[in-house]
This record gives structure tokens, sequence and C-alpha cells, in this order.
């Protein structure tokens, strides 16, 4: 995904695969959070993008209210990883292109 398409609250799709050939795929559905929401400059020099697991998000709501018991699992991506990030028809195109 590019930076700038991303809207928070919504679900997106990280892709990885099992196997080095890219014909084993991994999906975990997350919930993009927003942009440097834990970051503070003077510590990072790179942007970071931060998604959420859509069980906690779906239960608890976004892990940037949450009391820090709950069970969660963020992801903090920088510009070079969104690569691995997908709206639905674009992991569709991708899936579509792996051979049996």
């Amino acid at each position: 995904m590019k930076p700038n398409e991303l809207i928070e609250e919504q679900n997106y799709f990280f892709l990885k695969y099992y196997d080095k050939k890219s014909k084993i795929p991994k999906i975990n559905t997350v919930i993009f959070v927003g942009k440097n929401v834990l970051t503070e400059k003077k510590y990072s020099k790179n942007d970071e993008w931060y998604f959420q697991d859509v069980e906690s998000y779906l239960e608890y709501g976004s892990f940037l209210h949450m009391s820090g018991i709950e069970k969660r699992e963020v992801f903090a991506l920088e510009k070079k990883d969104l690569s691995s990030i997908y709206d639905l028809s674009m992991l569709i195109d991708v899936l579509k292109r792996i051979e049996s």
C-alpha cells in the first residue's frame, strides 16, 4: 500500500509467505490505527504506521485507548514494509498470480 492511501480504522491484510518461492501465503487481517501514534520524532528518524489485530480492535477499540491489560497485537511498520500491506482488491490480485 502507498502510505497516503491508508485510512484509519479500515481493515487491511498483512501478507507474508511461508516459503521462499512465495507460493504458500500467510495472511493476517489487521486494522490501521494511525501514523506515528507512538513515535516521538526525537527518538525515531523514520515514520511508523501502526496496525492492530482485528480481535482486540473489535472487542476493545484502538490500543491507544486500552488500559494495557487487554491482550493485543500491534505492528509498527516503516514505509519500506508497507509493501506487505494490501487492501482486499490488491490481495485478490496477488493471490490470483500464485501458481499452484
